[in-house]
């Protein structure tokens, strides 16, 4: 699994990805915006990744399989 963030600039920055899965998202400090801070998650992840990229109100959050 591959996890990105597309368009960045279109995140409203309402941390819905970083409650669900801190793991992988954060909101960085300077611009308020979500960022992925680990790209390819352990499968341990998966669902959490996917919880946090179902309720992205942007729905900006890609998941590519490998």
């Amino acid at each position: 699994m591959r996890v990105k963030i597309e368009p960045r600039d279109e995140c409203l920055g309402d941390a819905i990805c970083a409650d669900e899965c801190p793991e992988v998202f954060v909101i960085d400090e300077e611009d308020g915006l979500a960022t992925v801070t680990n790209e390819s998650p352990d499968e341990s992840l998966r669902d959490a990744v996917r919880n946090a990229a179902d309720e992205c109100p942007a729905e900006i959050i890609i998941i590519e399989e490998d």
